[in-house]
């Protein structure tokens, strides 16, 4: 007995969504670092202060990195899974030809 090839389009949905949360916490947790950041800087004074602002500097250029790749994660996961999607294109390609046989 053999189980019918099928592309799971509700299971698909239901990962991407979960993949989504995941990265929307990731975002808040990226605003939150930024957040105490400020916060500490407007602590600092003197040379402690420039010091601070030179770390945070690199944070931020790291901060920034981090997020676009979350985005572009996203995005691809996006692209690949939802209806309409590279899977869906590739799941019809291949249900045509089976068609043609």
């Amino acid at each position: 007995m053999t189980n019918p090839i099928h592309f799971n389009y509700i299971e698909a949905g239901h990962s991407t969504d979960r993949v989504s949360t995941i990265v929307n916490n990731m975002k808040t947790n990226i605003e939150e670092i930024k957040r105490l950041r400020d916060k500490l800087l407007q602590e600092f004074e003197g040379a402690g202060a420039k010091d601070y602002q030179w770390l945070t500097d690199g944070l931020n250029t790291r901060l920034g990195n981090y997020e676009a790749s979350l985005n572009k994660l996203n995005g691809k996961i996006i692209q690949t899974s939802t209806k309409g999607g590279d899977m869906d294109v590739v799941d019809g390609q291949i249900a045509g030809g089976f068609r043609s046989v």
